[in-house]
């Protein structure tokens, strides 16, 4: 459903339709506006426009922005007819997010442009004794965005760029070709927005020294939200109309903003490529994720001072040895584990949290390894270290007791297992913070809860039906195991590994109870989803082949 570079351009979204892409991508801007600003992030740009542009005007005016640019002329050259201005709208109207991140230098200073002159545009607005203001926008759509405009009216778009707007409707209707178009995959669109000067929310600008001053030109920040009020057509000058206003809709807006506010507060203060990283790993965009890592090793890692190197090492190998585990490579993970903790133990003073959280992957690996009894060694620093930490951690400790519970469930010990996957969620009612952003609902026997960590709860959900499975109670079993696959489709669309891990949990729990039509569904289901993200030699894809292929056997000789 999400992905951060796909194949065609779009010039605006429906954001009542892809309110997870507009979520995603708007965490990733706000990643890159985070990040500190350092020389690599102008040299890697201007490394790519040289690689880009292999002509000498615009090699020349590389150079020319690569000795003047300062941060605070950065709205100057992303206004002017250059390189900036094409390469930097090109990358975020196809959500590339390789070039995206070398744009991050430029994105990061025309934001904060744009926001710092956002007050003084309103008060000279309102001298004028106006409450609102009309901008306008002439483009040429491809018409299956139009179409999917006019089938939502009154829901959210919102532009993928930075927008530049008029005052002036003349000046924009140039822009819309007057019908003059290729009629049979484009159109020609007026956008008409009327803003409310009352709405601070989303900022924008009027550019005061544009090159182009006739154009009386309006930027508003990426990733504005727009509410379409209306559409319509205009027979003289042919073309379509579309009325937006700035968006005023709290219950949608307050519900992303704050899953977004959530993801932020979770970082750390010193965003860097690891951040990104995580980041995409989260959507499950795993090679992604790995590339700046990667990266980040190669190029950042050397810059640090010792105290640093250490604990930035630390987080690199953690999260390498992460995507191996995602990725079903748990000897590879196990082994990547292990430097982890060689460096952690290196490090003054000691770090017993993070060693809490090295033991508890290293464990959670070596279960699904099967090296059981490594497993609960591991199980055991981890709680070691753990309860030295709290009571800051009690996430860190429900977590722990979920993964028990994983090894009592593979070493067929059921009861035992629903006992620590219970312990595990009330220890995450009782301690995880209200004021974090509750990012999905789980309802068990004993109440409905909300929750922060939707993985850590996905993973349990998922865990707990099997055990029921095991248990011959079927009913319990899909019913968290449906659990588990809501949260997974809801909030990580893109991971399909784990998503096709829950349907073939879901056709074991069917198969062990006698179910093989619903079974076969669900395997091959599995299969479908896998292979979207796994080779066809991935031990999991082997697996969903055997199930589906002795499921149909089984059907057939009954």
């Amino acid at each position: 459903m999400f992905s951060l570079l796909i194949d065609n351009e779009f010039s605006c979204r429906n954001l009542s339709n892809e309110n997870q892409v507009f979520m995603w991508f708007h965490l990733l801007i706000k990643i890159l506006l985070r990040m500190t600003d350092d020389d690599l992030a102008k040299s890697e740009f201007i490394d790519y426009c040289k690689d880009f542009y292999a002509n000498k005007p615009n090699l020349k005016q590389i150079d020319e922005f690569n000795q003047r640019c300062t941060p605070t002329d950065a709205l100057v050259w992303y206004t002017k007819d250059s390189f900036v201005y094409r390469i930097i709208n090109k990358a975020l109207r196809l959500q590339n997010i390789y070039i995206i991140y070398k744009c991050r230098f430029l994105l990061k200073h025309i934001y904060n442009q744009i926001t710092l002159g956002h007050l003084n545009y309103l008060e000279k607005l309102k001298t004028y004794d106006v409450d609102s203001v009309k901008v306008y926008r002439g483009q040429i759509i491809h018409k299956n965005e139009l179409e999917n405009i006019q089938n939502n009216p009154g829901n959210l778009i919102s532009m993928n760029s930075f927008l530049s707007t008029t005052t002036d409707s003349n000046v924009a209707e140039m822009f819309t070709g007057y019908g003059e178009v290729d009629l049979e995959r484009k159109v020609s669109i007026l956008f008409e927005i009327n803003i409310d000067l009352e709405i601070k929310k989303y900022p924008f600008i009027e550019i005061e020294h544009s090159e182009m001053q006739y154009e009386n030109e309006v930027l508003f920040s990426i990733n504005t939200i727009f509410e379409i009020k209306l559409i319509d057509y205009n027979e003289e000058k042919k073309f379509w109309c579309i009325h937006l206003i700035l968006s005023t809709k709290a219950s949608i807006n307050e519900k992303i903003d704050q899953l977004m506010e959530h993801y932020l507060e979770t970082m750390s203060r010193n965003v860097t490529a690891t951040t990104l990283a995580k980041f995409l790993a989260e959507m499950g965009e795993l090679s992604k994720a790995e590339v700046f890592l990667r990266q980040f090793q190669a190029t950042q890692l050397h810059t640090s001072n010792n105290s640093d190197f250490l604990r930035e090492s630390s987080i690199v190998e953690n999260d390498l040895a992460a995507l191996h585990y995602e990725r079903g490579n748990y000897t590879k993970a196990i082994e990547q584990y292990h430097r982890t903790l060689e460096i952690d133990f290196r490090r003054r003073p000691c770090n017993k949290l993070s060693l809490a959280k090295v033991f508890n992957n290293l464990s959670l690996a070596y279960t699904e390894d099967g090296t059981y009894n490594k497993a609960t060694w591991s199980f055991a620093c981890a709680m070691l270290f753990c309860l030295e930490c709290l009571p800051e951690n009690y996430e860190l400790l429900g977590e722990i007791y979920n993964n028990i519970g994983l090894w009592c469930q593979r070493t067929n010990q059921f009861q035992t297992a629903l006992q620590n996957y219970e312990q595990s969620l009330d220890l995450l009612k009782e301690h995880v913070s209200k004021n974090h952003l509750y990012i999905s609902t789980v309802h068990t026997n004993i109440e409905e809860f909300l929750i922060a960590n939707h993985q850590l709860i996905s993973t349990t959900c998922n865990n707990i039906g099997l055990c029921y499975g095991n248990l011959k109670n079927v009913e319990m079993a899909i019913q968290y195991l449906d659990k588990s696959l809501n949260i997974e489709k809801t909030y990580k669309p893109n991971n399909y590994v784990r998503i096709g891990t829950v349907y073939n949990n879901m056709g074991i729990v069917y198969s062990l109870n006698d179910d093989h039509q619903e079974a076969l569904k669900c395997f091959c289901l599995a299969h479908e989803k896998a292979s979207k993200q796994l080779s066809s030699t991935h031990p999991d894809i082997k697996l969903y082949l055997e199930s589906i292929e002795q499921t149909r056997h089984f059907l057939h000789q009954n």
